[in-house]
């Protein structure tokens, strides 16, 4: 992956300038990761042509959960198998209403909350 970096990097700023790189690098429009990615490889490279540079460091940071829109999930469950299509509906009837998490009704699986996940074990 090394390779890859410093191939995008020599694409599109001079290898042997390290203020080049730096500001390519900071001034780049994408995600921190990719950034410290890039920053990484340089990291390799430099030292090989006798470059002295000091690294930006990045922080690296989760990107959010995606939630679709209630006509997204009622196009993504009408596309499902029937199996799956019942499960996703009572999931999705349960969670609208937090009451009915906690009543201890029968279903052909349990619902129990962990944390800020839902684990589903069928019986």
């Amino acid at each position: 992956m090394v390779g890859y970096y410093l191939n995008h990097l020599a694409s599109n700023v001079d290898l042997d300038n390290p203020e080049g790189v730096k500001e390519f690098i900071t001034n780049k429009n994408v995600d921190n990761g990719f950034k410290g990615n890039l920053a990484k490889a340089y990291n390799y490279y430099a030292p090989f042509q006798d470059i002295v540079w000091e690294s930006p460091h990045y922080k690296w940071e989760q990107n959010k959960t995606k939630i679709p829109s209630e006509e997204a999930l009622k196009n993504i469950i009408a596309t499902c198998g029937w199996k799956y299509s019942v499960v996703f509906t009572l999931l999705e009837e349960l969670l609208q209403c937090p009451e009915c998490l906690a009543l201890q009704i029968w279903l052909p699986f349990s619902v129990t909350k962990q944390n800020r996940f839902l684990r589903i074990i069928i019986l």
